[in-house]
């Protein structure tokens, strides 16, 4: 009887601990304006775990750990990091436009 009290300890133990460091991570990604963007990609820094903004800017992601640093890039827009852990796994993005002039173009 002890044994199987000690093994379902460890059990619960193991798992309980598995399933809390996992949470998810949701928010919407706007311009400065606060216009939502479309298409954005969201990615945990240092894997290849990511997804992109919806229709209305929103995006929703699984933190395999207890936290972790998100990173927001598009196109036309500098990049941004905002870390995010699970007390708060709200995080509303910012991202601001990148201006960058050519000098000349070739189009073929």
């Amino acid at each position: 009887m002890k044994k199987t009290r000690l093994w379902l300890l460890f059990i619960l133990m193991f798992f309980g601990g598995w399933v809390h460091a996992q949470f998810t991570a949701t928010g919407t990604v706007t311009d400065a304006n606060g216009d939502p963007l479309v298409g954005v990609s969201v990615a945990i820094k240092g894997t290849n775990l990511g997804t992109v903004t919806d229709l209305d800017g929103k995006y929703s992601l699984e933190i395999p750990t207890n936290s972790a640093t998100l990173e927001f890039s598009y196109l036309g827009y500098k990049s941004a990091e905002y870390s995010v852990s699970s007390g708060e796994d709200i995080i509303n993005a910012t991202l601001s436009e990148e201006i960058r002039r050519m000098e000349e173009g070739v189009v073929t």
